[in-house]
């Protein structure tokens, strides 16, 4: 994910200098980064050093530290007078910090008594200790991964920080040099963690994230002893200081006791803990059978992922429903999808992350999958609040692959699984928009399922099981007079249905009037028209294809629509 920062940001600042325009106070406090996309945005623009069409030059007039070259901080140079050399400094310091959790390329630990304190005067005497051949006057933090990098990349580093000011790689090469990187898979995945998007490696490189862990395990485990002084030799003239003893047997007995029984009880916890949280091979497999078992499902997933990894996040398909997607995150979410519609439990972890990268990757489908695991509480606690968030973010990305959002969070707000002061009415905004999103997509095999659940969320939404009544008696609401001599007992329950589905905002918005004025229409428009075959003479397959057609018709635009839309499907299918 920072390599794709630093790309983006690089790009950026490529197009800028490709206008004669240089950001010079350059520093990550005037960088936004959108997360979902990677898409990266400059601020404080009115500090730039801009260049007009007629070639003047309105100069910037700020600095900051940790930022400054080298050759500027040594002239004292005031902001005005500096050019492109010092955005390409200023970038590299800012890409090195993205690759090696935030350590400037100049702090390191001296070797000696050094007259620099702060980054920018180590810079200007070049104690830069992250380089291919090592500076003996000062060594790097061991927190830095900076070995892990391939050598292109400190190679290009090596002629930011300590070669001559022309020599620093430019903007445009920091963003060829990056993308080669991502489309030829110089990066990898560690094989000690390869479920954790953190643990990304270059190609015959350590991993920087098991690196840095183990620092930090080596820093943490360090001890201090305690120390106590001998009064007993310091009385008689040989004071010594050393490592506190317990000499009593009895002591030691007891010690040895305390540490055994909190082992103990230590382990019982542990155990007791795995096998409630653990799914374990089936009962009747025996313990080293369920490890083959839980090896071959890791193989398995494993060897999915690393297919998936060779693929390009730059590479782009066209989606079932018609829409062009990245490709990668199309199959991170399917790869999840399995995982989840098998039940496979020990494994809900890794669906999870792959539905983020996916989100990340601009998938609506990774969104929506998100939400279905909070709504289920599938390797997550179970959060209708979360679930809902993340139908909506699937939603709001607009893609034909969002009607299963639109289902789930209508079926959400209609089952007062989350709070709304209009349930009814939102929930059937969301129905609608499902439908109008689904027949929108060119789907092959999940438009007729999505239609028909969408198709009968709205159904069961006209029931006065859930939608309250209005002031009148509903036997009111469900005869009104028509003009045009046809009442709604003449219907069919097909025609019925899809009156009411079309004519049911009218009545929860308007009252009884409204919905009577909507089924008059209705009326009039179906009695000079065809009517609705009868399709319980037709097989369930071709009726259900038949429904999966007409759907939009039958639910939003009312029962004449619908029938015309049938007869047409028919007609068609003669030829």
């Amino acid at each position: 994910m920072r390599s794709h920062f630093a790309t983006n940001l690089s790009s950026l600042v490529a197009d800028l200098h490709s206008h004669g325009h240089f950001f010079i106070d350059f520093k990550p406090q005037n960088i936004r980064v959108f997360k979902r996309t990677h898409a990266v945005t400059l601020i404080d623009c009115d500090g730039f050093a801009i260049e007009s069409n007629a070639g003047k030059r309105y100069p910037a007039e700020l600095l900051s530290t940790d930022y400054i070259s080298p050759e500027a901080f040594r002239n004292k140079s005031a902001a005005k007078d500096l050019d492109i050399n010092q955005d390409r400094y200023a970038l590299a310091t800012i890409i090195f910090q993205l690759l090696n959790g935030g350590i400037h390329p100049f702090q390191g630990i001296p070797t000696g008594s050094l007259n620099a304190a702060t980054n920018d005067e180590k810079a200007a005497l070049g104690l830069y200790p992250h380089g291919l051949v090592e500076d003996l006057r000062i060594h790097p933090r061991p927190q830095s991964v900076h070995l892990c990098f391939d050598d292109v990349t400190r190679a290009l580093f090596d002629r930011a920080f300590i070669g001559p000011p022309d020599a620093r790689p430019s903007a445009e090469e920091w963003a060829k040099h990056l993308t080669s990187l991502l489309d030829n898979k110089q990066l990898t995945r560690c094989e000690k963690n390869p479920y954790d998007i953190r643990h990304m490696r270059f190609l015959n490189k350590e991993c920087p994230e098991c690196l840095f862990q183990e620092v930090k395990a080596q820093r943490n485990n360090t001890k201090k002893k305690k120390t106590t002084i001998d009064f007993n030799k310091l009385n008689q003239g040989t004071g010594s200081v050393h490592t506190q003893q317990n000499s009593s047997p009895k002591s030691n007995l007891l010690l040895s006791v305390g540490m055994y029984l909190f082992v103990g009880i230590l382990l019982f916890v542990s155990v007791v803990a795995i096998l409630k949280e653990t799914n374990k091979a089936p009962a009747n497999i025996s313990t080293s059978v369920g490890e083959q078992y839980k090896n071959i499902l890791t193989d398995k997933y494993l060897s999915k992922l690393n297919k998936i990894e060779e693929i390009s996040t730059t590479t782009k398909s066209k989606s079932e429903g018609g829409h062009i997607v990245n490709a990668r995150a199309s199959k991170y979410y399917v790869l999840a999808w399995t995982i989840i519609g098998a039940r496979d439990t020990p494994y809900y972890p890794l669906a999870f992350r792959l539905n983020t990268q996916a989100y990340d990757l601009g998938h609506p489908e990774g969104a929506s999958n998100l939400g279905y695991m909070y709504e289920f509480g599938m390797g997550v606690q179970q959060d209708f609040q979360k679930a809902a968030k993340w139908y909506r973010k699937a939603i709001e990305m607009g893609q034909p692959h969002s009607a299963q959002a639109e289902l789930r969070l209508g079926n959400l707000i209609a089952n007062n699984k989350i709070p709304s002061n209009t349930r009814v009415r939102e929930a059937r905004m969301y129905f609608e928009a499902g439908i109008e999103v689904a027949n929108n997509g060119n789907w092959k095999d999940l438009k007729s399922g999505y239609l028909k659940e969408l198709g009968d969320a709205l159904n069961r939404l006209n029931q006065p099981s859930i939608e309250a009544p209005i002031s009148t008696p509903s036997k009111q609401l469900s005869s009104p007079p028509s003009s045009s001599g046809l009442q709604i007992q003449d219907l069919s329950i097909d025609e019925k249905a899809s009156l009411e589905s079309a004519c049911n905002q009218d009545k929860t918005l308007g009252g009884p009037n409204a919905y009577t004025a909507c089924a008059d229409r209705n009326l009039k428009l179906l009695a000079i028209g065809p009517r609705l075959p009868t399709l319980s003479t037709f097989d369930t397959e071709k009726r259900a294809n038949l429904e999966a057609a007409c759907s939009q018709e039958k639910y939003l635009k009312g029962p004449a629509a619908y029938a015309k839309c049938i007869r047409n499907q028919l007609d068609q299918k003669r030829q």
